[in-house]
């Protein structure tokens, strides 16, 4: 039996690889995805990174040896689970890297409103000065974060500073530092109408499509920020173009759509009120540098038990 394969995704830094190769020793082969050929295919037994049109190839062959998949992205929605369960194949997500680059992002996306920086721009590309523009800032604002994982926790204590109150959104109501109050899911719409800032954080599941509908919109506070930074797919865009257009929504900063990229007849670019990011508050230069030591810590425990412990996805529930 030829020795299993250890597939690495294109991007990953060629240290990273050596350090792979010196942890496995002689007991798998360690290449990028692209130097791979069709008939190492079935010799796969780790991919570190998901390509899906690798991995989809790899469970369609009947001898496949695929047992372990480190997505390199918080969301695993867009792998194949129940193929996962068919061959019994751990999954583990990159979940807990994205938190510091997409608390910054989305504290842009609310400046950019908050401190007229999307008009100032705009002005300045038509060589207008126009001053003063109506501001405002954090203090004493209600930011509601629907979604109090590792994302929303490192950005409810990022908010601390700005002396703003952060209540936080879970399914549970399970408290966690850095938010003032934390609120059930089931009570979401009750407690909409006092908050001036709202932030979605939250993964897609069943429960969480088209959450953000007219029901939703009519109850927040009039002239609410609303920032969709978790799935485009909790968004009904043409109910949130509806509440911008009629002053419910005062701002929209959107990091994720319904379809990506975002199709250049949407109307969601037309929207003066609305910030389209094209799915870019994850990403920083040190993403693969904060992947690796999940990455790690799991590979150490597979090689001597096959098994991992960092990130592990519960097939059942999808996270």
């Amino acid at each position: 039996m030829t020795k299993s394969i250890i597939a690495v995704s294109d991007g990953i830094p060629s240290e990273q690889v050596q350090k792979i190769k010196e942890l496995v020793g002689d007991r798998f082969i360690v290449q990028y995805v692209g130097d791979l050929s069709l008939g190492d295919y079935s010799s796969i037994e780790i991919m570190y990174g998901w390509s899906s049109e690798l991995g989809q190839a790899v469970f369609d062959l009947p001898n496949c040896r695929l047992k372990w998949i480190q997505a390199e992205s918080a969301g695993v929605n867009h792998i194949n689970q129940q193929k996962l369960v068919e061959r019994n194949c751990l999954l583990s997500s990159a979940s807990g890297i994205h938190g510091h680059q997409m608390s910054e992002s989305i504290l842009g996306m609310i400046f950019a409103y908050t401190r007229q920086l999307k008009t100032s721009i705009l002005n300045q590309e038509k060589h207008r000065w126009v001053n003063p523009l109506s501001t405002t800032d954090l203090v004493d604002k209600r930011v509601m974060i629907i979604g109090t994982g590792k994302i929303g926790q490192t950005l409810a204590n990022i908010l601390q500073p700005f002396k703003a109150k952060v209540i936080g959104v879970n399914r549970q109501g399970h408290d966690y530092p850095g938010f003032d109050e934390i609120i059930q899911q089931k009570n979401l719409l009750d407690n909409l109408s006092d908050c001036d800032i709202i932030v979605s954080l939250l993964p897609e599941t069943p429960a969480t499509v088209n959450l953000y509908n007219q029901t939703f919109f009519n109850r927040v506070k009039p002239g609410v920020i609303f920032i969709n930074a978790g799935r485009g797919s909790a968004v009904n865009e043409l109910d949130l173009i509806h509440a911008c257009q009629k002053g419910q929504v005062a701002f929209a900063g959107l990091d994720v759509t319904q379809s990506e990229p975002l199709p250049e007849d949407s109307p969601l670019w037309d929207e003066a009120n609305i910030l389209v990011v094209p799915h870019l508050s994850g990403s920083t230069d040190q993403y693969y540098h904060r992947l690796w030591p999940i990455f790690e810590e799991n590979l150490q425990m597979y090689l001597t038990e096959k098994e991992i412990n960092v990130n592990k996805i519960n097939l059942d529930n999808g996270y």
